[in-house]
């Protein structure tokens, strides 16, 4: 990280110092702010104000002539809206930025054994006001799936309610079907019939009105035998004899 026309210094050994120069290079588009805060999950705060006594005393000490370009180191105290070691680190940022847009950053290194326990500087730094952001949308989100779960507790009363008068109405119906229809027969019933009356048949000698009646034609029986004309052969049986 030498600058260009240079003269070569030795290299500012400090993980600080080197970590948040990356992370400020990384996180162009994120505020100073927010890559201290993010710095703040890495590093104890102590090291903020160790750092910029290192870098300070550098400068000092190797490029006198850059002093202007940082200034002079302020001390930091304690406010009602930020701590000691924001304001250090803050600090630190804006005289590493301050000191790329002139071309006299300093070499910057880092120990190997913070190298080994320092997380990668790849992934965006999430910090708070992302954090506040986030934590909005889920509130959002939270807020949104109460209302939907209230909508859907109110629907399901509808359909139980629904359901219910349905149900009520269905039993009035079939106790009016029950009251207009009516019950069957238990058993069949036995039709006794009456059996005819038996009727003898009429004859010539029985009238109407069942009283006997004299029978007035002459009986066959007593009429005599018609004799024989004469000039006709009667042909009487053997042994019998002839009339005369």
């Amino acid at each position: 990280m030498s600058s260009a026309g240079r003269e070569r210094l030795p290299a500012i050994v400090n993980s600080v110092l080197c970590y948040s120069y990356a992370r400020l290079k990384q996180a162009q588009q994120a505020s100073r702010e927010e890559v201290c805060d993010s710095l703040f999950l890495i590093f104890e705060n102590w090291e903020f104000g160790r750092a910029k006594d290192v870098l300070w005393e550098h400068i000092a000490r190797f490029r006198s002539d850059d002093m202007d370009i940082i200034g002079e180191k302020q001390k930091r105290n304690r406010s009602s809206t930020r701590s000691a070691a924001v304001a250090h680190c803050l600090d630190v940022l804006t005289a590493l930025q301050d000191l790329e847009e002139a071309g006299a950053l300093p070499e910057l290194a880092a120990e190997v054994e913070d190298l080994m326990e320092l997380p990668p500087i790849t992934p965006q730094p999430i910090t708070q006001k992302r954090h506040a952001a986030i934590d909005k949308h889920l509130s959002l989100v939270e807020e949104e799936l109460h209302q939907s779960q209230d909508a859907m507790k109110e629907t399901l009363i509808c359909i139980q309610e629904t359901q219910r008068k349905m149900v009520e109405e269905l039993a009035q119906l079939h106790q009016r079907l029950d009251a207009s229809t009516p019950e069957p027969p238990t058993s069949t019933p036995v039709v006794q019939r009456k059996s005819a009356p038996v009727v003898a048949p009429l004859s010539a000698s029985t009238p109407l009105d069942g009283k006997p009646v004299e029978d007035t034609a002459p009986s066959r029986c007593a009429q005599p035998m018609e004799q024989p004309s004469p000039g006709y052969m009667t042909l009487l049986p053997p042994g019998a004899a002839r009339p005369l």
